[in-house]
């Protein structure tokens, strides 16, 4: 069925929690930093991946989740973990049955704008957004002089026991 979207919005959601529980050992002046060519500051960047997840998954699904974050300053890790498992539950559910990629989705902004995508399309965005910005808090780290987490699919897929890689041996 959406067993490859499953994989992943799963290595979507392992990456989320992993960074998220890298970021609770950073001080908050670290959690402040920021760099040129990214969103914003670990922290700020952080509320927009899953600010936007959450649109993400109000166009798919329907419903905004039930945060109680939306004003302007940031939530704590701790309610980032829940609303990112929150995330996880929601795409495991909504790709979990029958889904339609070709059908179209509309939805009217604030500014009247109208947006109108496939969902498929939708779908994509939701990864690509993810990846990117999480690509930026681990930027952001590195040029801290601190070794961010590996959250790339082949670790995930090696932690998760689906992907090996198996060395050559140079044994005589």
């Amino acid at each position: 069925m959406n067993d490859g979207l499953l994989d992943a919005f799963r290595h979507s959601a392992w990456a989320n929690k992993e960074l998220i529980g890298f970021c609770r050992q950073l001080t908050p002046e670290q959690l402040k930093a920021e760099t040129l060519g990214v969103y914003g500051s670990v922290i700020e960047t952080l509320k927009h991946l899953l600010g936007s997840e959450a649109y993400y998954s109000f166009v798919i699904g329907g419903s905004l989740p039930d945060w109680e974050w939306w004003d302007d300053e940031p939530p704590s890790l701790v309610a980032m973990e829940k609303s990112a498992a929150e995330m996880a539950a929601f795409w495991e559910t909504a790709l979990s049955r029958p889904f339609d990629a070709e059908a179209v989705l509309i939805r009217q902004h604030e500014d009247g704008a109208v947006r109108e995508a496939r969902a498929g399309i939708v779908l994509a965005q939701a990864l690509h957004h993810a990846n990117v910005h999480r690509e930026q808090i681990c930027t952001i780290v590195t040029t801290l002089g601190i070794e961010p987490p590996d959250l790339d699919v082949w670790s995930y897929g090696i932690i998760t026991g689906r992907h090996s890689l198996r060395r050559k041996s140079n044994a005589s």
